[in-house]
């Protein structure tokens, strides 16, 4: 503790003083030169000293917690020692030994009898030696007695050159954005650096191993000989100090970005990795409205997004059949039945999104998309180029949902291509639509019931509620209540697509819808003559079981899907499932002839062949111009 005495001068930042009293916790002092009295805390004191006492010791304390248990085994050995030879009394002993007696004994007797125990131990001591542990001993404690050189300093750069060490931070900046090569070719490098402008004999560089030590030194977080994508995310992380804000109040932002799902679906032309695109609400971690794509992301798709965000889902067009399609060709999964949605949905929080962070991809800057946002009062916030970081909640909400749901998927891939199977596409893999489902299930189930790390109790951040509980905290402190769209809305902001409405209804994809409605519209056109005379309808990519038909009056009228009943046909999953099988095998059949050379006919119907035949027959004796006279 350091002390002064009320006599000393005291040489301040604004002068010299001299205390003449003190009251409590003020001290009065009196300027040397001017004789002018003032006052001033104690607590103050310390701040305004040009110089303070140095300390007997300055060994931190805690240095003692970084120490090894042997390093520790000998700092209590010698404080045992030490406090013996000074105060008479060892530690664990209530009695002091006859040659350490204060009493009997003086300071000098006891050094030398502690020296005499000491060299009996084998240990090394002096009298010099021993007078200086004491004197450190005194002044900082056990802590005291550490070893300076444990705690001594050694940077792996101390003695490098200035000039190498400019060259290879040159050679790291310089990779940032180019092909991952050797150690040793950034070694080159930097040798050609450091002698570019060098006009006399080269510089020799340092042994390898040094150089390596350098290296990875220098290139601590920029990934030189990491991979080239771990180069390029730190080339676009901003060169300043990061801030952080936290929305408080739902819909105050919401980020929106897509990324190809680390899983295959089957599709028509084989498997293939859809596209994810999420809406999340920053403030609740709140999912709140999604899609996924074979293709990437229009601007139609996006405004599908704003048509789940702002449209309940009581408020929806129902899409119960649509789903029953997807169970019964899918009996191995289980969605959730239509009570339990209906009542997860109930709790599911509507947020109206009053900003819009999205990247400058031109799918977010595509007319349809700002049109929508411009329509519903939406501002749009452009993130910076190549900062991913303006969207960091979005990006790492997709981290969640690669390990938190789709590696239980089948078809799974792997994160990358080092952790990718060779069976993956063998799988009994999911469609687009029924991997939607299976999402949004998902969302509803889990994830918003799920403990987020982002929604932490800033008092006690051990405690983490989950986004329901997050929304329904602060949703009472909103001062306003945003009015969820209509069904007509939610129409609008669908799709669109032209058809004729003929005398069996409307033909879209390959299915037709009808409607009592359509009576009075079966063979005429439509009034709008930038469609021909074509009628405007609307579909839900995600519903196969209606579409919507604009009317004459602008409403629009809900049409069917004629074979819908087909999902309470007897066998109907099995016959699905089978129909799937067939076109694998003939589509392994013909990859089989292609790879023995048989020229497959065009234009006409690839030849079945079983599992056991494909492997046992002569593939070059089938005569397929007497299969294409039987097949006519």
């Amino acid at each position: 503790m350091f002390t002064l005495n009320l006599n000393d001068d005291l040489e301040l930042t604004d002068g010299n003083f001299r205390i003449t009293s003190r009251l409590g916790n003020l001290l009065q002092l009196q300027h040397l030169a001017t004789g002018e009295y003032s006052t001033m805390q104690v607590a103050d004191l310390p701040a305004r000293l040009k110089t303070l006492p140095v300390p007997a010791c300055e060994v931190s304390p805690h240095a003692l917690t970084h120490l090894s248990k042997e390093d520790l085994h000998e700092v209590e050995l010698w404080a045992t020692h030490l406090e013996e030879m000074t105060t008479g009394t060892r530690p664990g002993s209530d009695e002091p030994r006859p040659q350490y007696d204060p009493a009997t004994t003086t300071l000098n007797r006891r050094v030398e009898a502690k020296v005499d125990e000491l060299v009996g131990f084998g240990l090394k001591a002096s009298r010099a030696s021993l007078m200086r542990k004491k004197a450190l001993y005194v002044a900082g404690g056990p802590a005291a007695l550490v070893d300076g050189r444990k705690h001594q300093e050694v940077g792996p750069m101390d003695r490098a050159d200035e000039d190498l060490i400019e060259a290879i931070k040159a050679v790291i900046r310089s990779r940032a954005y180019k092909t991952t090569i050797t150690k040793r070719g950034l070694h080159a490098l930097a040798s050609a650096e450091l002698n570019r402008d060098n006009t006399g004999a080269a510089i020799a560089l340092p042994s390898e191993s040094t150089m390596y030590r350098y290296f990875e030194t220098l290139d601590v977080a920029k990934h030189s000989m990491g991979t080239a994508a771990a180069r390029r995310s730190r080339g676009n992380t901003p060169k300043r100090q990061f801030g952080g804000t936290r929305r408080f109040l739902p819909g105050q932002e919401v980020q929106v970005d897509s990324t190809p799902m680390d899983v295959l679906v089957q599709t028509k032309t084989g498997p293939q990795r859809p596209t994810l695109t999420i809406m999340i609400d920053v403030a609740s971690r709140c999912i709140v409205s999604s899609t996924i794509r074979l293709k990437a992301a229009k601007g139609y798709d996006h405004a599908l997004l704003l048509a789940q965000t702002m449209v309940p889902y009581t408020q929806r067009p129902d899409r119960t059949l649509h789903r029953a399609l997807i169970q019964a060709r899918r009996p191995d999964l289980t969605l959730l039945s239509a009570a339990r949605k209906a009542e997860l949905e109930m709790s599911r929080p509507f947020i109206f999104p009053r900003r819009i962070m999205t990247d400058n991809g031109k799918d977010y800057l595509s007319a349809v998309f700002n049109s929508a946002c411009r329509k519903f009062g939406i501002d749009i916030t452009r993130s910076a180029i190549h900062t991913p970081t303006d969207k960091a909640i979005v990006e790492r909400t997709f981290r969640s949902i690669n390990t938190l749901f789709t590696q239980s998927l089948p078809g799974y891939i792997g994160n990358s291509t080092v952790n990718r199977g060779q069976e993956a596409a063998k799988d009994n893999l999911l469609d687009v639509t029924t991997l939607h489902e299976l999402f949004d299930d998902w969302i509803l189930n889990v994830w918003n019931h799920r403990p987020h790390d982002g929604l932490t109790d800033p008092f006690e951040p051990s405690r983490v509620y989950s986004p329901i509980q997050s929304f329904g905290a602060a949703s009472e402190y909103s001062g306003i209540v945003d009015l969820p769209l209509t069904t007509t809305d939610f129409i609008d902001l669908l799709p669109s697509d032209d058809r004729i409405i003929g005398n069996t209804g409307v033909e879209f994809r390959n299915r037709f819808y009808d409607s009592p409605e359509l009576q009075p519209h079966r063979g005429s056109k439509s009034r709008l003559k930038h469609l021909g005379g074509k009628w405007e309808i609307k579909f839900n990519p995600y519903d196969i079981a209606h579409i919507w038909v604009r009317s004459p009056e602008n409403t629009w009228i809900e049409c069917a899907w004629r074979n819908s009943a087909i999902v309470t046909s007897p066998h109907f999953a099995e016959i699905q499932q089978n129909l799937l099988e067939t076109t694998e095998r003939d589509a392994t059949a013909s990859d089989h002839a292609r790879l023995e050379g048989v020229p497959m006919p065009t234009g006409t119907p690839i030849p079945y062949i079983t599992a056991v035949e494909q492997h046992s027959a002569d593939l070059s004796t089938i005569d397929f111009d007497a299969f294409d006279e039987e097949t006519e």
